[in-house]
């Protein structure tokens, strides 16, 4: 998911998150500010969409169950497109987010 300024703001972003989750596809976050946009003005950071999206995880040992709620962003990971070089990175991270789904 390719994060934006205004990406979390988006109606169907958080829907679209929420369902990638629940059909156990892997989540890898990238934020694409500082890039030139068509108007020649560079973009600014956007918050994370993951920070927003509660997931309930089910857990055990030995003898119990339970539930434990996490933020989607304490699962899967984000980047910076340019920070973290994206160009020769990003397979890894997709590789890594299938991992984390466990596909």
């Amino acid at each position: 998911m390719l994060i934006g300024k205004e990406t979390s703001t988006r109606p169907y972003v958080r829907y679209e998150i929420q369902q990638s989750y629940r059909r156990r596809k892997g989540i890898v976050g990238i934020y694409i500010h500082g890039i030139k946009d068509n108007k020649k003005r560079i973009t600014p950071k956007g918050p994370n969409p993951l920070e927003n999206v509660l997931v309930k995880k089910q857990e055990s040992n030995l003898f119990f169950k339970w539930k434990t709620q996490y933020r989607l962003s304490e699962i899967f990971h984000t980047y910076d497109w340019v920070e973290d070089n994206g160009r020769e990175n990003m397979p890894t991270w997709i590789e890594e987010a299938a991992e984390i789904a466990k596909r």
